[in-house]
């Protein structure tokens, strides 16, 4: 499910990311006006990753956990679909790099523990990196 969230941003985001410059950098790839979203789908199919249409839990020694990575954590429904499969733990990693958008994904975190009456266990990234283009600050 969350490969399905990012191709459909992506797809939905067609036509913003056509007027403006963006860097992806787990791919290292840069993005301009000529940009297709073929060659980015591609590239995270490369690394593994592929949408889906289900939400998965795993069970561990401390219980059933569900993952939602950063703004999948602001839709009710997914955790809640996690929750009415057993789950007890909800991770939610995620990178922000103002305080508005971690104080969006920390806040829907906590919307998500009451919702699902569950344990929400929320994880930023640390540090800079200074030379890669939009990675230069991050707020966690």
């Amino acid at each position: 499910m969350i490969g399905s969230l990012t191709t459909i941003h992506i797809k939905k985001s067609i036509e913003k990311v056509k007027r403006k410059e963006i860097h992806d950098p787990v791919l290292n790839f840069q993005m301009s006006n000529d940009f297709h979203p073929s060659k980015i789908l591609k590239g995270y199919l490369q690394w593994g990753m592929q949408g889906g249409n289900n939400l998965k839990t795993f069970d561990t020694d401390c219980g059933k956990i569900g993952i939602l990575i950063c703004y999948d954590s602001e839709f009710p429904e997914l955790s809640r679909l996690l929750a009415d499969d057993g789950m007890d733990i909800l991770f939610v990693p995620f990178l922000t790099d103002t305080q508005h958008g971690y104080s969006r994904v920390r806040h829907c975190s906590h919307a998500r523990a009451i919702e699902n009456e569950c344990y929400v266990a929320i994880a930023g990234s640390v540090g800079n990196l200074p030379n890669v283009h939009n990675m230069d600050i991050q707020y966690a």
